[in-house]
């Protein structure tokens, strides 16, 4: 466990909580960068107590997710205004168009929206112009 939400809050605001005391918790662009401003979304990176020291018997996976004491969690979030974490997406869901990251849950919840729709899915396809497109 990583976060909180608060037991005293009136309203719940969709967040996965407050990071936890001696739990430090931050964002990074696709391209390695840092995110410094709330509100735009990254992959969750974790560093605490509770972290896991590695892979049992899977060295080369532990070195892909551990770097520094940090863990890579493939999750997508973003913080906001108030400190709060929210999840946007799995990472590996991402789709990538014509080199903007496409997050399929964001679109799904335009779709699920519109009058007459319950219920709609994002999904990546191959394409040749743009690397991928989305599909629904």
């Amino acid at each position: 466990m990583v976060s909180v939400n608060l037991a005293c809050a009136k309203v719940f605001n969709r967040s996965i909580g407050l990071p936890l005391p001696s739990t430090l918790v931050r964002l990074r662009e696709e391209n390695g960068d840092l995110i410094e401003r709330c509100e735009l979304p990254g992959e969750i990176e974790i560093k605490g107590p509770q972290l896991m020291s590695g892979y049992w018997g899977n060295k080369e996976e532990t070195t892909r997710v551990l770097q520094d004491g940090w863990l890579k969690s493939g999750d997508i979030g973003q913080f906001d205004k108030q400190g709060f974490l929210h999840l946007v997406d799995r990472k590996k869901d991402m789709i990538l168009v014509s080199g903007f990251n496409v997050y399929p849950s964001e679109i799904e919840g335009v779709i699920a929206k519109i009058a007459g729709i319950s219920e709609g899915v994002a999904i990546a396809v191959d394409d040749k112009k743009t690397g991928e497109r989305v599909k629904l």
